[in-house]
């Protein structure tokens, strides 16, 4: 049987593990928005260069492999996709979102090293109830005002920090360490990946476009004579 003593240092332990695994997946949040919205703006970028660069060929007198209603029907479809895909990302306001994580991230790391302090004085000045209970309400205040973060980030984090932790207290060979490790982080990401999805097709449609258009690819261009 556990004193009450040994049973609240216990809790805050257990506590102060919440946080952290809770910290850095609100900050592996927060990097995976931002890497989203880079990606988006990277795509509104190009798709967008894509739509002005077809005029332009247009007015060159190069010779285009499309016909002109063609040309100006792609127009319009670039034009509509650029302003769907703003909507969309503008609703998704992933920056703001990312901040959001981030600072709800620094609230808790600031509350867990308080916590980490007092686990560590634990011998000298035993932990009470009424402490537990405070960093348990400022824990769940500092989450009150955030969304959650997704499983992916969960799981990314308790792995590393596993890895991590073995590896302080028993050691890990090297292959555990790095290759192993790297590996299950890249196959958690890849299964996150399916957001890059509908972009990178956007981007690589429209460079296939503009290659028919100039005669370097006939890709598209059979389907359309078909038409």
């Amino acid at each position: 049987m556990y004193s009450n003593e040994e049973t609240i240092y216990k809790n805050t332990k257990n506590l102060h593990q919440s946080m952290r695994i809770t910290t850095d997946a609100r900050f592996q949040a927060s990097k995976r928005l931002n890497s989203m919205d880079n990606y988006a703006f990277v795509t509104t970028t190009v798709l967008s260069l894509g739509l002005i660069l077809i005029p332009l060929l247009q007015l060159s007198g190069l010779k285009l492999y499309y016909p002109e209603k063609v040309l100006s029907a792609i127009q319009i479809f670039f034009a509509v996709a650029v302003l769907v895909y703003s909507v969309i990302i503008s609703t998704a306001k992933y920056s703001v979102r990312a901040i959001e994580f981030s600072q709800c991230a620094d609230s808790i790391k600031d509350l867990a090293r308080n916590v980490k302090n007092a686990l560590a004085q634990h011998s000298e000045k035993p932990l009470t109830e009424s402490q537990f209970n405070e960093f348990n309400d400022s824990y769940r205040q500092c989450l009150i005002n955030s969304e959650n973060h997704s499983d992916h980030d969960y799981y990314v984090v308790r792995h590393t920090l596993r890895i991590k932790d073995k590896d302080k207290s028993e050691g890990l060979h090297w292959f555990d360490r790095t290759i192993k490790h790297n590996f299950y982080r890249f196959i958690l990401k890849v299964s996150c990946g399916k957001k890059y999805i509908f972009p990178t097709l956007m981007m690589m449609f429209e460079l296939v476009v503009i290659f028919d258009i100039l005669g370097f690819t006939t890709i598209i261009h059979p389907f359309i004579i078909k038409f």
